[in-house]
């Protein structure tokens, strides 16, 4: 056996130098140690060392990120408060004074198109008492506050005026349309266009009515800024729905299709002269019909880029 590698360790009493005395500061280590572990740290100290280099960061880099998360967060809620609140007042104004000249004029309200943009206004002038004034609120106090019963109104009142206001350019357009039959005279009577935009409301009252009872599902939207219509609805509210409001666009399209077509219907000069200022008027009678009708076609196009993805989106959350 080889004993070379084995290793002995000195006896206390022959090596009074290496005995293990405790020590206060340091307990468990020896007297040796601590002689060898400071005459280290010295040696350490005297070891000259190499400059580090100073970096320097901006301030924005020492605040913390849910700070600047809060600030980016605050700054953007003022800015879409003002510019919500600027919208509700330039609109609240705008179909005020709309539905103000058309009633304070005679020859206006005789004009079936000019009624039926009253009836447009006063939905617009609920769309910013019930939906974005609220909008404002539930945006300025940073989460909905306001109960169970405002987030239904609020829901309530969306679902009524998206579909009425369809329902009453769809009026609109089969106004233009027939009247093209008649070479832009009046073919509808007053009392047949009251008794469909009665009916369209009630049509859109229908709609709306379950929103009233608490088992049906609604839900405020943080990025909304409103109440809405939850998921997990009943399934065949949400196909109702869907119909018939594929069925006003269908019936849109027929609309505008028959405007193009006479639009592109050339006329010829009658035979006597003496209808020379028949032809004229009605010709005059019909562009004008005409123009109005295109006046509708861009009030259906805005509708349906500004409210369009929207009700798409309730359809698909529903």
């Amino acid at each position: 056996m080889n004993f070379s590698n084995i290793y002995v360790a000195p006896d206390p009493e022959n090596h009074p130098t290496q005995s293990r005395v405790s020590n206060p500061e340091f307990p468990g280590l020896s007297t040796r140690s601590k002689e060898i572990g400071s005459a280290s740290y010295f040696g350490y100290l005297s070891t000259p060392k190499m400059s580090q280099p100073v970096e320097y960061v901006t301030v924005g880099d020492t605040i913390a990120d849910i700070a600047n998360k809060a600030s980016t967060s605050t700054s953007l809620t003022t800015t879409t408060s003002i510019l919500l609140s600027i919208l509700v007042m330039v609109s609240f104004i705008a179909n005020a004074l709309l539905v103000a000249t058309i009633l304070s004029s005679y020859k206006l309200r005789n004009c079936l198109l000019y009624v039926c943009f009253v009836n447009i206004a006063l939905l617009n002038i609920l769309d910013t008492l019930f939906i974005m004034f609220i909008s404002i609120l539930y945006l300025a106090n940073g989460q909905w506050c306001f109960g169970d019963i405002l987030c239904r109104i609020n829901a309530l009142m969306q679902q009524f005026i998206f579909l009425k206001t369809l329902l009453a350019i769809t009026l609109m357009a089969m106004e233009r349309a027939l009247g093209l039959v008649a070479n832009g005279h009046r073919l509808l009577a007053p009392k047949y266009v009251l008794t469909l935009s009665l009916m369209f409301t009630i049509v859109a009252s229908c709609f709306a009515a379950p929103l009233i009872f608490s088992s049906f599902p609604v839900s405020p939207y943080p990025h909304r800024y409103l109440c809405a219509i939850a998921s997990y609805s009943p399934i065949a509210y949400t196909i109702v729905q869907i119909w018939v409001y594929s069925g006003c666009l269908f019936v849109l399209l027929i609309c505008f299709g028959s405007m193009i077509r006479h639009s592109q219907v050339s006329r010829s000069l009658p035979i006597k002269p003496q209808d020379y200022s028949a032809f004229i008027m009605e010709t005059r009678a019909l562009q004008d019909h005409l123009s109005m009708g295109k006046l509708v076609f861009y009030i259906m196009l805005t509708y349906l880029i500004v409210q369009g993805p929207y009700i798409v989106l309730n359809f698909f959350m529903q």
